[in-house]
Order: C-alpha cells, then sequence, then structure tokens
C-alpha cells in the first residue's frame, strides 16, 4: 500500500509541474483521480496498518453495549447497527466512512485553492493526513470532511446556518470537531498586524510554559479535568496509552514552516483569501499540541485536528518562491519528508 501511495504522491508531482499548461477539462479529471485513488487505497489497507483496528472491531459488535455508548460517538453506533442487522462487517463500515470523509475533504479543498495549489495539497494530505485520519482515525477524518466545509463557508462568507449544521453534523462523529468552533468565531478576514503579533507570540509563550512545567488548562481547579490527568496517568503508567515526545522533529519542522509562512503573509494573501482562519488553526495545532502535553491522546487528536489545514497552509509556500518549478518542488520535498517521518519512525501504526 505505501509503494502505492508513494506512486500517488509522484504523479501528482508530475502533474503540479505541468499544472498551469493543462487544460481546465484536465484538472476535473485530476480531481476525481485523487478522489478515486484516495477512497480506494483507504478501503482496500489492511487491518493491520490500524492501530486502533481492534477498538473498532470491539465498538462495532457492541454497538448496543452501555459502556460503548458513553465513549464513542452516536454516528459510528447508528452505521455499525445498520451495517451489522443487514450482515455486513466492520469492512463496510470502513467503506461507508470513506465515501463521507474523503470526497468532501478534496472538494473543500478544492475551492479553497487553484488548480496548481489543490495538486500540491493533495501531495502534502497523501504524505501525512490522510495517512493519520482516512487510514486509521475514521471518525475523526469524517468529523474533519465536515469541518473543512465549515470552513469554507466561512472564508467565501455563505450560509451561516448552513456552517453552522456542518460542524454540529463534524462533531456527531468526532467530539474534537467542536474545537473548530474558535477559529470560526474569530477569524478575521484579514490579519492586521495586532492578530500577526498576537498569533506569533502565542507559540513560543506557550513553548516556554511548558518547559516551565506551567499548564494554565490542566492547573485548573476543574474535577473534569483533574479525573481527566488522572486516568490518563494510570493509562500511561499501565502502557495502555503512549506518552509523547513533546518535542520532536516533525513538530520543530512545523513550527519553522508556520513562521515562514507568517512572515510571508502579505505575499500569500492575495493568492489565499482562506489564510487568516488557516494561519489561526496552525497556531492552536501547534498550542494544543504543548498546551494538552500531560493528555497525550487529546493533545494527538486536538493538534491534528486544527493541523489538518495544513494541506493547504503549507502548499501555499510555493506562492513565495520563484521560479514556480523550484517552488514546486520544495513542496514535493516537504511532501516526502512527511511520508519519510510516517513510515521510518512508525509513529501512528503503519507497519
Amino acid at each position: 500500500m505505501l509503494i502505492i501511495l508513494l506512486i500517488v504522491i509522484l504523479s501528482l508531482f508530475v502533474a503540479a509541474l505541468f499544472a498551469e499548461n493543462l487544460p481546465k477539462q484536465y484538472h476535473k479529471y485530476l480531481f476525481w483521480y485523487c478522489v478515486i485513488a484516495f477512497v480506494l487505497l483507504s478501503m482496500t489497507r489492511p487491518g493491520s496498518y490500524v492501530s486502533d483496528y481492534l477498538n473498532y472491531e470491539k465498538y462495532f459488535y457492541s454497538f448496543d453495549d452501555i459502556k460503548t455508548k458513553l465513549i464513542v460517538e452516536a454516528t459510528f453506533l447508528w452505521i455499525s447497527e445498520f451495517v451489522y442487522n443487514h450482515g455486513g462487517t466492520l469492512r463496510i463500515v470502513i467503506y461507508i466512512y470513506a465515501l463521507i470523509s474523503i470526497p468532501l475533504k478534496l472538494y473543500s479543498i478544492r475551492k479553497l485553492t487553484n488548480e496548481t495549489v489543490f495538486l500540491l495539497s493533495m501531495m502534502i494530505y497523501a504524505s501525512n493526513y490522510f495517512m493519520l485520519h482516512d487510514c486509521e482515525q475514521i471518525r475523526l477524518a469524517a468529523g474533519m470532511a465536515f469541518g473543512m466545509y465549515a470552513i469554507y463557508l466561512k472564508v467565501e462568507g455563505k450560509q451561516k446556518m448552513l456552517m453552522a449544521l456542518m460542524i454540529i453534523i463534524g462533531i456527531s462523529f468526532h467530539h474534537t470537531v467542536a474545537a473548530l468552533i474558535i477559529p470560526l468565531l474569530i477569524s478575521p478576514k484579514q490579519m492586521n498586524k495586532g492578530w500577526k503579533w498576537t498569533i506569533g507570540i502565542l507559540v513560543p509563550v506557550c513553548i516556554g510554559l511548558w518547559i516551565l512545567h506551567i499548564n494554565p488548562i490542566t492547573s485548573l481547579p476543574i474535577p473534569y479535568i483533574k479525573e481527566k490527568l488522572i486516568l490518563y496517568e494510570m493509562a500511561i503508567a499501565e502502557g495502555k496509552h503512549p506518552d509523547v515526545r513533546v518535542i520532536n522533529i516533525m513538530v520543530l519542522f512545523r513550527i519553522a514552516l508556520f513562521y515562514f509562512i507568517l512572515y510571508y503573509y502579505d505575499n500569500i494573501l492575495p493568492h489565499l483569501k482562506a489564510l487568516p482562519i488557516l494561519l489561526i488553526c496552525d497556531a492552536l495545532s501547534i498550542v494544543s499540541w504543548f498546551a494538552l502535553s500531560e493528555m497525550s491522546v487529546i493533545a494527538v487528536r486536538i493538534s491534528q485536528l486544527y493541523g489538518f489545514i495544513e494541506v493547504i497552509l503549507f502548499a501555499s509556500i510555493y506562492y513565495t518562491i520563484k521560479p514556480s518549478w523550484f517552488g514546486k518542488t520544495f513542496i514535493g520535498l516537504i511532501a516526502l519528508y512527511f511520508f519519510a517521518q510516517n513510515y521510518v519512525y512508525n509513529q501512528f501504526g503503519f507497519r
């Protein structure tokens, strides 16, 4: 599977090199090529590629169990019950999630970008978040699909009621999608210097607090948070949840790219009007990684939820580098780096 995924990434890179010279009809074919390729890869991956596969299998067969209902979103249980009652297996549930998640997500990305940046975004997506979400965290993947469409509606200033509905549906697939309400509410159409300085300072301040072991979130005297901390500490001690390395090469690389894009904000904005909300989401992704690091599972979920927009954000670096072929090559190298990180370090259950 990984070889096929690498071939898809390389084919997208070749298409991106000639994107400006391709007829518009070809770009429609390329969009459907991406949808079909990613859906098929998500559907046909072996169960051993999914670290949560056994948990999903347990949830599938215990959809009517009270304990399962307390920890798993209702949509997964409804879909599981429907499939089970019609003689299906967990594989059918995975197929349904792939068909819900991937087309909507790719459609939203296409609406937020032009033809060239869409192809570059697909390279970033294939090398990182496709592996993390659509091949593993299928509930989060489906929730984020509706979240991405809500971001598109926010950027276009369209149909606030529909945007709210998308978030509600997203939350029904994964509770963490509720975190997207923050950037959707506070994001401006354009960032002034105050906004740039705020999100620019927020990251090092949060890292500094983490170094000093000062955590305003987990230190709050709220019983729910205190209970969660105790449970996570016990789970880590028992080996049920791995303790994450908060500082690693991937995190440092993402921080570097965030500041690079923030520095070239004025160069990118004319080509990408979604830039303000994408930068805010990325800042929140980095901040949540450090602020919630004592609750590793939540830190990973929230950080990856906000961080999904990096598929567009990092592709937009293309606008800052001349000549264009060199910018595309740089994005290609970023994609290959993410691919290598996910494969070599085996961080997310890939075998």
